[in-house]
């Protein structure tokens, strides 16, 4: 999948730790000392996220997480969090997920744990699972400048299991939340063209905002749908100009060398071939 990956994560990871620190310090009673030590865990554990230390910070996670194992909700949250986020920028990201739907239990609407998650799925390449994640948070977002990319992975998602046509609404509206991203204006007008909706893929192309390699692939595909219709014509110039706007795609060299057999122009079609 195409991310931003974890956009908001600065912010969020920062107001966790601090919260983390501030709720435990806040109940400190000077005989407390297990709640003494989980605050000094834990900020043990910010400063070594601080420098990217992921292994210490997770070490001191998850000793805090044994000192104190039935503390509150509120504490116990941005903890597993954390945990997540360590065990993910370790490349442990299968470990990641019990973390995550440990921190859900807490706040099924977490959004940064949903984000999180999300991707931990698309990784492993559990796509269906993904899409579950992101129509979760997608309701819980209100920025457009971060609600955009999450549709467009949702779309994502949904089409890595081959469900191109539900992938037009997310795309859609990712396009009009932020109609300069060359991406979402790329994938929507591919989907039109897999679905063969030409009129559509043509206005997404008129906008000029997809790059020739995509507007290339998209040409190609309507060219296919025009070809399985029996619109020779129209499938030879969609060939045409997809080999304009790239050379070097070759399926679309030997779609229009197809073409112009069945139009009986063999001279034509073997230099196609040949390409």
């Amino acid at each position: 999948m195409v991310a931003p990956r974890f956009p908001r994560w600065p912010v969020v990871v920062a107001t966790l730790l601090l919260a983390a620190v501030s709720v435990a310090a806040g109940d400190t009673r000077p005989d407390d000392a297990p709640l003494a030590e989980q605050v000094r865990l834990v900020q043990d554990a910010i400063a070594a996220i601080d420098g990217a230390h992921y292994d210490v910070a997770l070490a001191r996670l998850e000793r805090a997480l044994e000192t104190l194992p039935d503390a509150s909700p509120g504490r116990m949250l941005p903890l597993q969090y954390m945990r997540a986020l360590c065990l993910f920028h370790l490349g442990r990201i299968a470990d990641a997920e019990t973390p995550l739907r440990q921190a859900l239990a807490y706040e099924p609407h977490f959004v940064p744990a949903l984000d999180m998650l999300w991707s931990v799925f698309a990784q492993e390449h559990r796509f269906a699972e993904a899409a579950d994640v992101l129509r979760t948070e997608i309701p819980l977002v209100d920025d457009g400048a971060t609600r955009a990319p999450l549709l467009f992975n949702l779309a994502l998602a949904l089409r890595a299991e081959g469900h191109d046509a539900d992938a037009v609404r997310p795309l859609a509206d990712a396009h009009r939340l932020a109609p300069g991203d060359a991406r979402f204006a790329a994938q929507l007008a591919d989907v039109y063209g897999i679905l063969d909706r030409p009129a559509d893929a043509d206005r997404m192309l008129a906008k000029r905002i997809v790059p020739a390699g995509d507007a290339a692939v998209v040409h190609m595909n309507l060219g296919v749908g025009s070809a399985k219709r029996g619109a020779l014509a129209d499938a030879e110039s969609r060939f045409r100009r997809a080999i304009a706007l790239d050379p070097g795609l070759a399926r679309a060299h030997l779609y229009l060398a197809e073409v112009l057999l069945r139009r009986g122009q063999p001279g034509k079609a073997i230099p196609e071939f040949e390409t």
